[in-house]
């Protein structure tokens, strides 16, 4: 049986939490005892394109922190995403 894990990270701006993130994910996709996903709340950039590249599922909310109503939507969406894909872990990454 493998765990369903989902990876939520707020951004994936340049960082040590981002490249810890794509490595873990990337790691943890050629263990058969684990299928991660990563659910970004604020966009993609490259390091998520590598996510992508390495069949590592990845959902972005893409949320305008400027835009209240999204953010504030956020609890719900995630409250959705987990309910629907029953995950058996989640690792939040910063925020």
């Amino acid at each position: 049986m493998a765990y369903k894990v989902l990876h939520i990270i707020d951004s994936f701006r340049l960082g040590g939490a981002q490249t810890f993130l794509r490595d873990l994910a990337i790691q943890q996709k050629k263990d058969k005892f684990v299928e991660p996903e990563v659910c970004s709340l604020a966009g993609t950039n490259w390091v998520s394109d590598q996510i992508l590249s390495a069949d590592v599922p990845l959902i972005s909310f893409d949320v305008n922190k400027k835009n209240l109503f999204e953010v504030f939507s956020i609890p719900l969406r995630l409250r959705s995403l987990i309910k629907e894909n029953q995950y058996h872990l989640i690792h939040t990454h910063l925020n």
